[in-house]
This record gives structure tokens, C-alpha cells and sequence, in this order.
């Protein structure tokens, strides 16, 4: 069965020739504007430059937005169905005018592409491995998030409430909606879609491989019923080069000493557990520690954690600073970077601090796990315990030479696994190897305008195994 490190020994050989063409799914896009817009695009571009076509295909959420463009060369398509009020309308049946429109663009559009990567588990997987069935293409799933799994309490019925501790627990500030917290792909899935198991059946296929971004997010899959044969662990990266600014700003202000700020980018939201945060913080400030905390992020929970800081009494030593387009530069002004989450998949936004060399303490979750060695690149506490999140907040504010060990540690770990150009190439190799288990009908010749030669005798491509228990 091959592992991630037989795929990367087969990306090295010189021997392979044609490179497949990809085609990314997304059920959104840019002008849509989010991180994973952004880090669809990126990757895509990534990909070419690596040499191979590209192309995005994804919904026309707007009437206004354009059918077809381009995004820094990539060519971008997208699909509608029916629009009401100018936007398209994916609830009852017209949700399945949505899917055949998009599966007419995958069987029209086949010449253009060998291999079919969707970037996140949605309804549109219905289609896209149809298509694929019919015209023999693999399929790549991306699982951004697993959730919490099946063995971490999460939130029933209509409401949740926040971390009490100290606080009144009838106060209103506390329960939050059922929709301020994420769910797992599948887990969304299976409650938004009325033949989600139709679906996951389809998945469940052998022309489709699963890319996990953890080995938690792996073992949640498996508990979700999907074969480990099916899944590959391959994180998401950045890259390290445009944080060295960061880094050279933070090394000099930890010698020059000053404030210090510990920073949090995290959306306002249930699962990244900046309500246990501030009941930590209140700790920290207890010890007579002096440091501010800043939280960068914006969401749903921004009035119930404003109330939290009042009540706290933290008005004075906490910044809500909402969205920010500086993050980089706040890396750089930070002494420590912290992540409070209840469940995640794998955070960008640790990846990006510990690329800016700052000592990082964040819950052992999927994800954080991965990549933080605890005690050697930062410091990992159990999620949903103020009280260990804010001794090791202390340990880090009032140690600043281990802090600077663990910091630089920090660095040369995500430089060493989590550059994006490397695991671009990991994910080639993927592409390769699944493409050239027969799965494509390929059209390598169409691509350079050639006539299309269909090859009669293509099988479902054999999914690259699992591999487990590798230390990155």
C-alpha cells in the first residue's frame, strides 16, 4: 500500500512526461471573499506553475457575476440554474437544476481536464461523481474540518450557552444560537441534504480519494464510514518566505522587551473557544502578569464576547479588534500567539504564526497537534480548561528565553513540513499516480489542441492508501 513517502519518492523520478490537468470544485468563489476562496486560488496557481492546466468550476451565486473569467490565468467557469432576485436559488428543486446544470459543464468540458478535485464535501458531489463514473475520471475530495468527532460533547437542541466559570449563568450574554458553531462535512451534509447517504455512497466509491488534513480528521473519516484505503494525509501549507519580515520584526522587539502582546486570529465563533480564553486571561491578569490580548477575527460572537470582557473585567487589558487586513504585521508586533479551540481541522492562522517564529500555546485538537510538538515548536493544553490555558500563557510571558526557543523551534517546523510548494508537489504525485492507474480517459493531446483519442481500455484508478502514524 503506498504511503505519503512512496508518492513524494515517485514526484522525484524524471520520467514522467504528461502532467494531468485538474479541474478544482467549489460550491463558491471569489468575489466571494474568504479564506478558503483565497486558498483555492492560490493552490491553483501553485499547480500551474508546477506545469499543469487548471481550471475552477464552480456556482454562479449572483446573476450578475460573470459566467466565465479569469483569476490571476486561471480560467474560472461558473454554473447556474435558477436565479430569483438575482441569486441563485439552491432550496427544493431547484437545487437539482443547480446539479444537472454543473454535470452538462463536467461531460461538455471533458477534454479539458483529467482528474476532478472538489475542495470541500457539499451537495455538488452528486453530480461531479456521476460525471465521473461516466467519463472515468477520478475524484479528489479535500476535508477541510471533521468536527469534533464522535467522542467530544458538542451542543444539542436549539441553543448552546459559553464557558460560565465566575460568570452569572442566567446571563443572557451566554446562549448563543445553534448556528454559531461548524460542523464537520459530513456532519453537514447529512442534515442539510434529504440524500446525503445517496451521496455519501457515492463517495464511498473507489474512484475517489480523500485528501485529510490531520490524522484525527482521518480517524473521524473512518468513523464516518469512508474505507482508510481511501484516505491520504496531505495538511494544507504557506509559505514560510512571506513571513520572514514577521519573524525579523518579532526577534527584534522580544530583545528590545516593551509591552507585550499576546495575540489570537480566530473567528468569533463557538468551536475556536474564545470564551474559555478570556476566563484564562482573567487568570493571567490575576498572576499580576502585564500583557494585552488582542483577538483579530470578527463573527457571529462579537456582542456576547464584548459583554464577556465587561464582565470580566477585562475591558482594560483586551482588544476586540474585529477583521483585520494586517495580520502579518501584527505577527511581527506580537510576543505570543495563542489558539483556544474546542475541535478545528488545520488552522492557517498557526501555521502563520509559527512562521513568524512566535511562541505558540493551543489545544490539543486535530490539527494543532499535528503540528506543534508540545514542549519542543510550543505548548499544547487540553481544550475547554481555562485553568491549563492560562498557566501556559504564563509559562510563556514570563519565560521569554524559552519562549524564543520554542518560537524559533516554531519556525523551523513549518520551513521543514508545511511549505506550500512541497506539499503542492506531494499532491502532483497524487494526481499522477491516480491518473495513471487508468482512471482518465486522458486528454493530454486535446489540452495542446491535438485531436481527443479516448482510451477503451481505462479502469477506476486504485486510491493511494492511507498512511498513518508518520511524524511530521
Amino acid at each position: 500500500m503506498p504511503t505519503r513517502d512512496s508518492v513524494k519518492r515517485d514526484a522525484r523520478q524524471p520520467d514522467a512526461v504528461k502532467l494531468p490537468a485538474v479541474l478544482f470544485l467549489t460550491s463558491q468563489f471569489l468575489p466571494r471573499v474568504g479564506g478558503a476562496e483565497v486558498l483555492t486560488l492560490r493552490e491553483a496557481v501553485a499547480l500551474r506553475s508546477l506545469g499543469h492546466q487548471m481550471r475552477i468550476v464552480t456556482l454562479r451565486l449572483e446573476r450578475a457575476w460573470p459566467a466565465s473569467e479569469e483569476r490571476d490565468g486561471i480560467a474560472v467557469r461558473r454554473t447556474g440554474g435558477l436565479f430569483v432576485g438575482g441569486k441563485l436559488r439552491l432550496r427544493f428543486g431547484a437545487q437539482w437544476l443547480a446539479e444537472l446544470m454543473l454535470m452538462r459543464e463536467l461531460i461538455q468540458s471533458r477534454a479539458t481536464y483529467d482528474i476532478i478535485h472538489m475542495r470541500q464535501v457539499s451537495f455538488l458531489a452528486r453530480p461531479v461523481v456521476l460525471a465521473a463514473l461516466l467519463l472515468r475520471k477520478p475524484v479528489v475530495v479535500q476535508i477541510a474540518s471533521a468536527g469534533p468527532g464522535k467522542h467530544v460533547p458538542v451542543p444539542a437542541g436549539a441553543q448552546t450557552t459559553l464557558y460560565v466559570g465566575s460568570l452569572d449563568p442566567t446571563a443572557p450574554y451566554l446562549r448563543i444560537a445553534a448556528g454559531s458553531w461548524g460542523a464537520a462535512d459530513v456532519d453537514t451534509l447529512r442534515r442539510s441534504q434529504w440524500l446525503a447517504e445517496l451521496t455519501l455512497r457515492l463517495l464511498r466509491r473507489r474512484g475517489v480519494t480523500f485528501l485529510s488534513v490531520s490524522e484525527r480528521t482521518t480517524t473521524y473519516l473512518v468513523e464516518d464510514g469512508l474505507r482508510a484505503e481511501q484516505i491520504v494525509l496531505l495538511p494544507t501549507g504557506i509559505e514560510p518566505e512571506q513571513y520572514e519580515a514577521a519573524f525579523q520584526r518579532h526577534e527584534a522587539h522580544a530583545e528590545a522587551g516593551g509591552p507585550r502582546l499576546v495575540l489570537c486570529v480566530a473567528r468569533y465563533r463557538f468551536e475556536k473557544g474564545l470564551d474559555i480564553l478570556l476566563h484564562a486571561w482573567k487568570r493571567v491578569r490575576e498572576q499580576g502578569i502585564q500583557a494585552r490580548l488582542m483577538l483579530v477575527g470578527g463573527g457571529q460572537l462579537e456582542a456576547q464576547l464584548a459583554a464577556m470582557i465587561a464582565a470580566l473585567g477585562l475591558e482594560d487589558s483586551v482588544d476586540l479588534a474585529g477583521m483585520r487586513n494586517d495580520v502579518r504585521s501584527l505577527l511581527g508586533d506580537a510576543d505570543v500567539f495563542v489558539l483556544p479551540s474546542r475541535y478545528e481541522g488545520l488552522p492557517n492562522a498557526l501555521l502563520e504564526a509559527m512562521a513568524a517564529g512566535l511562541p505558540c500555546v493551543a489545544t490539543r485538537v486535530s490539527g494543532n497537534e499535528d503540528v506543534i510538538v508540545d514542549g519542543e515548536s510550543g505548548l499544547l493544553v487540553p481544550p475547554g480548561d481555562p485553568v491549563a490555558l492560562a498557566d501556559a500563557l504564563a509559562h510563556v510571558l514570563t519565560q521569554p528565553a524559552q519562549a524564543r526557543v520554542l518560537g524559533r523551534a516554531a519556525r523551523d517546523r513549518i520551513v521543514r513540513y508545511y511549505d506550500r510548494r512541497n506539499l503542492m508537489r506531494e499532491l502532483e504525485a497524487i494526481y499522477e499516480r491516480l491518473v495513471s492507474a487508468g482512471g482518465s480517459e486522458r486528454h493530454t493531446d486535446a489540452r495542446h489542441g491535438a485531436p481527443v483519442a479516448d482510451d477503451a481500455a481505462a479502469m477506476e484508478p486504485t486510491a493511494i492508501g492511507q498512511q498513518t502514524g508518520q511524524s511530521r
